[in-house]
């Protein structure tokens, strides 16, 4: 990340570190591993945000920075499948399933690949948003972010929210809202930082207890974004 022509080092060393608990979560690491590296891909969402604020966002007209956008991101997506199926192929003498292959390259797949679709929606909907994101109040916006995250964890886990294709359309949701905050958070001084990190911890404790003891209101879903309780992860994440 560039600022005035020198790059963000502490954004860069972020970016290595959420990189790296990436990785250690698809080398089979040990269950309490796993779970603290949880932070990974929503803290990628975050930085995206704080990158697109600094950067001044979209200054090349909204279809010409999709494009750029999609050739950053989905081009290269498909260059690599191609590949992975070639090697495939000559590995085991026949292609995988038109099916398959066809839900990697649309991104509409629980596989490695998904990551890659919810940045292409978020730099999607992120020009479309900014202008009013960043005149939003800060607290107002943190306010309505916790409120609609509730809100999502309460459909979630109604049965409104089972229709076809709603695992990819629902969980962008919770990474548009970590997005934001990396889009608002320098409008926080430290010490705000510090209140807002300390209620997270307690939201995430707290429900952590809950579930430990058994709660009777709510039990937690906690596999990955995909599929679990934002209400946890995404305090957790922040945090």
């Amino acid at each position: 990340m560039s600022i005035r022509g020198r790059r963000d080092v502490s954004i860069d060393f972020l970016r290595f570190v959420a990189l790296t608990c990436i990785v250690i979560a698809h080398i089979n690491p040990s269950p309490l591993i796993f779970q603290l590296r949880n932070f990974d891909v929503p803290l990628m969402v975050f930085l995206s945000g704080v990158s697109f604020r600094i950067s001044g966002g979209n200054n090349d007209g909204y279809w010409h920075y999709a494009l750029k956008r999609f050739k950053r991101l989905i081009l290269p997506v498909w260059v690599f499948l191609a590949v992975y199926y070639s090697i495939v192929w000559i590995k085991d003498g026949e292609m995988l399933p038109l099916t398959t292959m066809v839900s990697y390259y649309t991104l509409i797949t629980p596989w490695f690949v998904w990551i890659i679709r919810v940045f292409f929606v978020i730099a999607l909907i992120a020009p479309l948003v900014s202008g009013t994101l960043i005149n939003f109040n800060k607290w107002a916006f943190l306010f309505w972010s916790a409120a609609l995250l509730v809100v999502f964890e309460v459909f979630c886990m109604s049965g409104y929210s089972q229709f076809r294709f709603s695992e990819y359309v629902l969980m962008n949701i919770p990474y548009l809202i970590v997005f934001a905050l990396g889009v608002k958070i320098k409008e926080f001084k430290a010490k705000e930082v510090v209140g807002i990190s300390a209620i997270c911890l307690s939201v995430f404790f707290g429900l952590l207890i809950n579930c430990k003891c058994g709660g009777r209101y709510y039990q937690l879903n906690y596999l990955s974004i995909r599929q679990e309780s934002t209400i946890c992860h995404i305090p957790y994440s922040v945090l």
